[in-house]
This record gives structure tokens, C-alpha cells and sequence, in this order.
């Protein structure tokens, strides 16, 4: 009968202010003539909550009635398509129950769900490559490398692209998730090696394409990166990145486009939040010559386009702003980025910083800027714009 869906015992989820569901269970149940049905539940915090409705309404799945809660054997299944109830607090529970036995990965379908850790993890090295390659979906535990092998399978057996999108909030790990999969294509042999999954040394004797791929990654995250609210390493623009693989399924080459950079926060950030990482990078790892002649200082709070976070904004625990420089120089050099060329942009750089600085004084009708201004001199002369028409600029 319709009302036995809510049993005497059956497990259902209640609205929390505090925890957003709590649970509770049905502790009788009483059925008149009429049809009407009367549903008494308790929750785990003692509450009682007295529900009146009708055995047609329960058939229906009236709205107000409390979602149905799984049974604990599926509680921390691994993907949600399998669970008995598939509502909204069973969804959550499921993912905070799996997140909990450090399980950061959930299917649901053909979606994966990413939990981010904010730690780092051991679920990326070459062994873990190895023993996804091949593989299909769902014979492993829920994994990024089983989402890219799928896609890897499958451009390889049909011979057609293959999209796979990253999605999710500030803070989700979008570009960790990326940045793995990116390696996992670029370590996997053609579909007719032995073992399509390299060792650890033959990932050290990637192409030289391979490697240009994975440098843009720090790249990227230099440029385009910041420390926010939500994540120490928050990617602030979007990107599209293509990898083209050739009649034998090895890469070849790579396309990447970039959108929707959020341009404001190189003259703007909120509290406890950064500019972006680059930078924070140059002043703490260019050569004390370079440094002298571009007027930086290893003290940041020196820029008022670095300083507006605060203190607890810098540094970022557990990073070297020095060592992450030596690592995007690498990267650029990798990718075919000349040291004269690097350094004409970290000139660049350096201008937008003391433009930060220069003092602009207000005056009834107009306002001007002192020639002698060291921050004016320099940002003028990286820029390569005169003096003279830098002030007949309105300010």
C-alpha cells in the first residue's frame, strides 16, 4: 500500500538550520477510513513532527514530505546513480560520508564529483597512472585518470574528439582537476603498446611537446592565479585548453585559450586575499641586480598593489614566492619564451606595481603629479612612454 512507503521505522531526512538535513524516523503511523493519513516522525535531536496527508498524496510524493533516507549499506556508495533514494540530503550525506573515509571522488552517472581535500593528496603518481590506463570506468575506485582514460578510449577506438569539462565554484580544485588530467594524457602510450602506462622514468623522457604542455600549467597558475577567501591558489579566469593527438593517438600539440581574466585585482584586492602570484614571485626570486634595477623590494608592503590584503595575506603557507619563480622562468623557457622576452615582461611588471605608487596630489580645479616621484620615473621609463606625456594624461 502507498503509505508504506513511510513504515513505522522508515528512516526520512528533515530540514537544519544548523546541519542543512538531520535525520529522523517514522514512529507511527495511523490510516483512517477516509484515506487521510496521519505520519508521526522523531529526529535525532528528540524533536517530534506530526504530519497529516492522504494515502494519494504519499502515492504522489506530495512536496513537504520528508525525502526518504538510504538504507546504511549505500551510504557511502560509490556512485549516486545506485542509491535507492536519489534526493537532495542523500546526495550530500553520501558525498560527506565518502569525503570522510578520505574518499574525495563520487560517481554520478557519467559525472565525476570532486570533493577538494585543501591538502595534498597521494592519488597522482605514476603508479596510479599505471593501474587506470586500460582500465574501464567503474572498475576502479572514482577517479579523475578513469574520466580521462574514458575519454582517452574512446577518441582512440571512434577516432573522434572528446570533451571533458571541469566545473564548479571559487575554491572546488577546477585547475588541480585539470592539471591532473593533463598529465594523464600526456603519459599514456598508444592503445597497441603493452603497457600503456608509462613507468616513472619513461614519464621522464616525455616528448619534448608533452613537456611543453605541462609547463603552461605554471604559467598559467602564475598569471592568472591569487590567493582568495576561498582557495590559496584561486585560477581568476577561465580557459579552454585543446591537446591534438595524432593518427597513432600521441600528442602532438596543444591549443589553449583564456578568457574573462578578472583584470581588477591587479589595482584591487579584499582583505586576506592577494594580487596575482607573479607578482609576489618577482620580488621574492629575481637576482638582487635585476631586483635593484627594477626597483622591487622583497618587502611587499612596499606596493600598495600588493599590501591592500594585509597581513595575513602573504605568505601563503607552505609556498616559496622565490622557488615558484625559478619554476615559472623554467616553465617559460620550456614553452619558447626567450629570457630577453621574459624579462621585458617582468619590466612590464614592474611598471604596473609603481604606478601603483605614484602620488597623485588633488587640487581645486585639477590635479597634478610630482616630476621627482621615484614610482612615476620608473613606471614611465619600463613602459617606454616620456614623462611629459604621461602628465598630459587628465588624472
Amino acid at each position: 500500500m502507498a503509505e508504506n512507503i513511510y513504515s513505522k521505522g522508515t528512516k526520512v531526512w528533515f530540514p537544519d538550520k544548523e546541519l542543512s538535513w538531520i535525520s529522523g524516523e517514522v514512529t507511527s503511523l495511523t490510516r483512517n477510513p477516509d484515506d487521510t493519513v496521519k505520519l508521526v516522525f522523531v529526529d535525532d535531536r528528540g524533536k517530534e513532527t506530526t504530519i497529516n496527508t492522504t494515502v494519494k498524496e504519499i502515492k504522489d510524493g506530495r512536496e513537504g514530505l520528508p525525502p526518504l533516507r538510504n538504507p546504511p549499506l549505500l551510504e557511502t556508495a560509490d556512485d549516486l546513480a545506485t542509491l535507492s533514494h536519489l534526493n537532495e540530503p542523500s546526495v550530500l550525506h553520501t558525498i560527506r560520508n565518502r569525503y570522510a573515509q578520505h574518499s574525495i571522488y563520487t560517481y554520478s552517472g557519467i559525472v565525476l564529483i570532486a570533493m577538494n581535500p585543501f591538502q595534498r593528496v597521494t592519488l597522482y603518481g605514476p603508479e596510479i597512472i599505471q593501474a587506470y590506463s586500460g582500465r574501464r570506468r567503474g572498475e576502479l575506485e572514482p577517479h579523475l585518470f578513469a574520466i580521462a582514460e574514458d575519454a582517452y578510449t574512446a577518441m582512440s577506438r571512434d577516432g573522434t574528439g572528446q570533451t571533458i569539462i571541469v566545473s564548479g565554484e571559487s575554491g572546488a580544485g577546477k585547475t588541480e582537476s585539470a592539471k591532473y588530467i593533463m598529465r594523464y594524457l600526456a603519459s599514456v602510450n598508444p592503445p597497441d603498446a603493452k603497457s600503456r602506462a608509462r613507468t616513472k622514468a619513461s614519464l621522464d623522457e616525455s616528448s619534448e611537446v608533452e613537456r611543453q604542455i605541462l609547463a603552461t600549467n605554471p604559467v598559467l597558475e602564475a598569471f592568472g592565479n591569487a590567493k582568495t577567501t576561498r582557495n590559496d591558489n584561486s585560477s581568476r579566469f577561465g580557459k579552454y585548453i585543446q591537446i591534438l593527438f595524432d593518427g597513432k593517438q600521441e600528442i602532438v600539440g596543444a591549443r589553449i585559450r583564456t578568457y574573462l581574466l578578472e583584470r581588477s585585482r591587479v589595482v584591487f584586492q579584499p582583505l586576506t586575499e592577494r594580487n596575482y602570484h607573479i607578482f609576489y614571485q618577482l620580488c621574492a626570486g629575481a637576482p638582487l641586480k635585476e631586483r635593484k634595477d627594477l626597483g622591487l623590494d622583497t618587502d611587499i608592503t612596499k606596493f600598495h598593489y600588493l599590501k591592500q590584503g594585509g597581513p595575513s595575506s602573504t605568505p601563503i603557507n607552505g609556498v616559496d614566492d622565490g622557488e615558484e619563480f625559478r619554476q615559472t622562468q623554467t616553465a617559460l623557457s620550456t614553452i619558447g619564451i626567450s629570457v630577453e622576452k621574459q624579462w621585458a615582461v617582468f619590466k612590464l611588471l614592474s611598471a604596473l606595481l609603481h604606478l601603483g605608487n605614484i602620488k597623485i596630489t588633488s587640487m581645486r580645479n585639477d590635479s597634478s603629479i610630482d616630476d621627482t616621484d621615484p614610482a612615476l620615473q620608473l613606471s614611465t621609463r619600463f613602459l617606454g612612454v616620456p614623462l611629459a606625456d604621461f602628465q598630459e594624461v587628465d588624472c
